[in-house]
């Protein structure tokens, strides 16, 4: 079964590479607007737009930190709303886990 995603707005966050940038293509590809969060790495991430955009897609990068709930505002704002998110932004910790605050 396809699914359409025509009309709609995608937040992707993590877009600019791995599993993020695959959705990200995925979801452009069934038709909707991308958002291609990143936080810095503004270049991986214009090159997932430019592949979008390079198959006939929509897209626009928006980078923001999101674990800073300012920053994640005011991107949804600029981009005019969202209609759906996949949260896959991710970091890798390298310590003791007691040593996580």
């Amino acid at each position: 079964m396809k699914i359409s995603m025509h009309g709609k707005t995608a937040l992707v966050t993590g877009a600019a590479s791995g599993i993020g940038r695959a959705v990200a293509i995925a979801l452009a590809q069934a038709g909707a607007t991308l958002i291609v969060n990143h936080f810095q790495r503004a270049a991986e991430a214009e090159q997932v737009a430019a592949q979008i955009l390079a198959s006939g897609g929509r897209a626009v990068v928006a980078e923001a930190d999101v674990t800073d709930a300012i920053q994640v505002r005011r991107m949804v704002e600029a981009c005019g709303g969202i209609d759906i998110l996949v949260n896959n932004a991710g970091v890798i910790l390298e310590k003791p886990f007691l040593d996580i605050t």
